[in-house]
C-alpha cells in the first residue's frame, strides 16, 4: 500500500484535503470527516471540488503556483513554506 493510500486524503476521497464548513455543500460530500475535512462519496467528487476551487482562484487573479499555495496553505497555518523556495 502506498503512502497516499494510507493518508486521510485517500480515506476521505478528498485529494486536496478540503476543509468542511457549514456554508459549502459540496456535491457528493457525505459528512464531516476526521480532522474537519470533507468526506466525498467517490474520488470523482473530490477532484470536481478541487477543480472548482482552482477555477475560483483563477477568477480572483490567483494564477501563479506561489499565489495558489499561499491561498491554499497560508504561512500562518503550515510549516510547508519553510521547505519551499518560491
Amino acid at each position: 500500500m502506498s503512502k497516499f493510500q494510507d493518508s486521510l486524503a485517500y480515506r476521505n476521497c478528498n485529494p486536496l484535503n478540503i476543509r468542511y464548513d457549514r456554508k459549502t455543500n459540496w456535491f457528493g460530500s457525505k459528512l464531516k470527516g476526521h480532522g474537519g475535512f470533507v468526506v466525498f462519496a467517490a474520488f470523482s467528487f473530490g477532484y470536481r471540488a478541487a477543480v472548482m476551487i482552482l477555477r475560483s482562484y483563477r477568477k480572483r487573479g490567483i494564477k501563479t503556483m506561489g499565489a495558489i499555495i499561499e491561498t491554499w496553505a497560508p504561512r500562518s497555518e503550515t510549516t510547508l513554506w519553510s521547505t519551499l523556495r518560491l
